[in-house]
């Protein structure tokens, strides 16, 4: 069974890991291939949605995102756990 692209890089980060580095909620940094246009984090949260568009904002959703990597599981660690949690579901 193929689960994702194997382009896709997932990373799963367990409950179990505990405390992680992201506390602002869902964001997405958004690049592009023009290097004029500049990166842009879209933000998520209770109040509503933000366009976070001024570099030293971006860099603070980049470094939060390089910690949240660094603190999940590599990608084939993922995948054991995604099969795992699968199996007990049936």
């Amino acid at each position: 069974m193929r689960w994702f692209e194997p382009t896709a890089r997932l990373q799963v980060l367990p409950f179990a890991q505990g405390a992680y580095a992201c506390n602002t909620g869902p964001f997405t940094v958004l690049t592009f291939p023009e290097t004029a246009d500049a990166d842009v984090a879209y933000v998520e949260n209770e109040a509503g949605d933000l366009y976070v568009e001024k570099p030293a904002g971006v860099a603070r959703y980049n470094l939060v995102f390089d910690d949240l990597r660094a603190d999940a599981l590599g990608c084939d660690d993922s995948r054991a756990f995604i099969a795992e949690v699968a199996d007990g579901l049936t």
